[in-house]
């Protein structure tokens, strides 16, 4: 879309980062680059849907689809013959929606007090006091 065009026309990340995330109309768009073969990959998912997974999702695409065309992306082959990353993706997507539902479901544990970022702010607090 042009608007998405011209809201990353200059640059997409900060530089020094590897990854961002930005907001666009309704749209959060999550970005991993990957220096080496100057690629990036997104994740888009209307801004209503809070998935805690997205990370992993970016990380886990963004490190099959190198490990498989790493040589194709050296040679430059992948840009002439094109890939077919469907069922990885597919996949690794499927995975990762499984585990996020199984540790929902599982029972939370409680952490005690000296766990806490409560309990680091008052060690922290009192060590100053001190």
């Amino acid at each position: 879309s042009s608007g998405i065009n011209a809201e990353y026309g200059e640059g997409i990340l900060v530089e020094g980062s590897s990854s961002a995330v930005h907001n666009y109309k309704n749209l959060s768009i999550q970005l991993k680059l990957d220096n080496e073969f100057e690629l990036v990959f997104a994740v888009v998912v209307q801004k209503m849907l809070q998935l805690s997974y997205l990370d992993k999702l970016l990380d886990s695409i963004h490190l099959e689809f190198r490990d498989r065309y790493k040589n194709e992306l050296r040679d430059g082959s992948l840009w002439i013959n094109g890939c077919d990353f469907n069922t990885e993706f597919t996949s690794i997507l499927s995975n990762i929606e499984n585990e996020h539902r199984v540790a929902k479901k599982a029972p939370r544990v409680m952490k005690q007090f000296t766990e806490s970022k409560k309990f680091e702010k008052t060690a922290v607090a009192n060590k100053t006091l001190i």
